[in-house]
This record gives C-alpha cells, sequence and structure tokens, in this order.
C-alpha cells in the first residue's frame, strides 16, 4: 500500500470520495425541495415591449408602412411552433420570443 506520510492513501481517498458523494445528495435534496426561482425580468422589457407595441398599433392599418410592421413584429416573436393536439382536433400555438416570453411571464401572474 502505497503511504503518504503516516496514514495510507486509500483510506484518504475513499474518505474524501465518501464526503464527495454525501455533499452530492445533500443538494440534490436542496435543489429537489427549493421552491422555483421567479423569472428574472429586465427592468426595461416592459418599456420595450410597450414601445414596440405602440409602434406597431401604429402602423397596422397604414399601407404604407406594411413593411414596417411586419419588422416590428418579427422582432416580438421569433418562431410560432403549430402542432396537432392530442385527438388531432385542433393544432396548439407555441410562440417563442420576446412576446412569448413576456405573455408566460404575464400568465404566472
Amino acid at each position: 500500500m502505497l503511504r503518504n506520510g503516516p496514514r495510507p492513501i486509500q483510506p484518504l481517498i475513499k474518505e474524501e470520495a465518501n464526503g464527495l458523494q454525501r455533499r452530492k445528495e445533500e443538494l440534490k435534496d436542496l435543489v429537489a425541495n427549493s421552491p422555483e426561482a421567479p423569472p428574472l425580468v429586465h427592468p426595461a422589457m416592459a418599456e420595450h415591449f410597450r414601445n414596440q407595441v405602440q409602434n406597431l398599433i401604429g402602423t397596422l392599418n397604414d399601407p404604407e408602412h406594411a413593411t414596417q410592421s411586419s419588422e416590428i413584429v418579427r422582432k416580438l416573436i421569433d418562431q410560432i411552433v403549430l402542432s396537432p393536439n392530442e385527438d388531432k382536433s385542433a393544432l396548439l400555438v407555441d410562440m417563442y420570443g420576446d412576446l412569448a416570453g413576456i405573455l408566460q411571464i404575464a400568465e404566472r401572474r
């Protein structure tokens, strides 16, 4: 058996591994029993969204600004995914992007 001073190395390694395993289990329990953290929202996110929606409302019905309106919508929504529900009687809509995140946060409150 290799020695490092008065104590053999193998028991020291085993002791360290056991301690790490105990700590791992403590951390798993801590994570499992911790409440979900609230979403972190940048302080300027609501103001940014409000400005984007105001711009969109101002341009939606103006044919001269149709391109600007579509650009604003594209900034708010990155992706829209349509998928059938379980019984295939309707489509489920999943939105990804700034608008989707804002709507999700608003829904939780």
